[in-house]
């Protein structure tokens, strides 16, 4: 204990005296502001919870739910057990940018909720939300450079948080998340245009993406697509080319259900999804996908 003591007065000091200028200030202290309460992630839940998007909703829900359990976690158990002072405490000749906080240090709450958060999210889409890494690393520092955590209160409530994160995302995974659902389904056209002027029609509804090989129309919490197979050199008849697309909730469970069956479409990844193509009993071709 008394080596991670020197090892956090060393580095909390190092950065009192090597990294403070004006712009850092102003930078560090906005950070803080966004991290309190958890602020700026719980914004992000509401913004989720409020689409239109079913799966984003609940995605919201799952944040909120994982930041209410490190706050349980960091602020109500952790720092009334440990109660280990505040670096500000114990160092009085520091002025501090923000006003002095008052309730225990160790665990960081700004860094268990952001850790959480980001966790949360790069699990359910990391090409998506990447971005929340660097923000949870800038809010967690904030803390360091303002004096009001030692590094092993940042340190801990970064694992802490990880952990809170990548369980929430597991029970989510489990108990809420179908392992298997029926999302799409699509069929062939040769002319794009012609063929979205005539389903517009038909479905009374304006196309949702348009695109010239892959349009999309949004129904009930489906999607129905057009395809412009010779786009893509891909041979059909038309007639009985119509192809269910079945969703699963991985890769692993993928590769499950393929084992011997007929590939006429090999595993590939498109855009953020894992793609295959199966024939099933009768000679239909089934699209599985998972995501990456």
């Amino acid at each position: 204990m008394e080596l991670i003591q020197e090892l956090d007065w060393s580095i909390l000091n190092w950065i009192a005296e090597h990294m403070h200028n004006g712009v850092l200030d102003v930078v560090m202290i906005s950070f803080t502001a966004i991290g309190e309460i958890g602020l700026v992630w719980i914004l992000l839940s509401l913004w989720k919870i409020l689409s239109k998007d079913l799966r984003k909703r609940k995605e919201g829900i799952l944040m909120i739910v994982a930041i209410l359990v490190g706050v349980l976690i960091a602020n109500v158990i952790l720092k009334n057990t440990v109660c280990r002072s505040r670096p500000c405490w114990l160092n009085e000749t520091v002025d501090l940018l923000i006003k002095n906080p008052k309730d225990y240090s160790f665990p960081s709450g700004h860094t268990m909720a952001s850790a959480i958060s980001a966790t949360v999210m790069c699990s359910l889409n990391f090409k998506r939300n990447w971005w929340t890494i660097p923000l949870a690393l800038a809010i967690s520092f904030s803390r360091l450079y303002l004096y009001v955590h030692f590094p092993s209160d940042v340190l801990a409530a970064a694992i802490m948080g990880v952990i809170v994160g990548l369980s929430c995302v597991a029970v989510y995974r489990r108990f809420v998340v179908p392992k298997v659902r029926m999302r799409a389904m699509y069929i062939c056209v040769k002319d794009m245009p012609r063929a979205i002027a005539f389903y517009e029609g038909l479905l009374d509804k304006k196309v949702s993406k348009r695109d010239d090989v892959y349009s999309v129309f949004k129904l009930m919490g489906m999607r129905f697509g057009l395809f412009a197979y010779e786009k893509k050199n891909e041979p059909h008849e038309f007639g009985s080319n119509c192809l269910p697309s079945i969703e699963l909730c991985d890769k692993e469970l993928l590769l499950h259900k393929i084992e011997g069956q007929e590939v006429c479409f090999p595993l590939t990844q498109i855009g953020s999804n894992w793609v295959v193509e199966i024939v099933d009993s009768e000679g239909n071709h089934v699209e599985i996908t998972a995501p990456v």
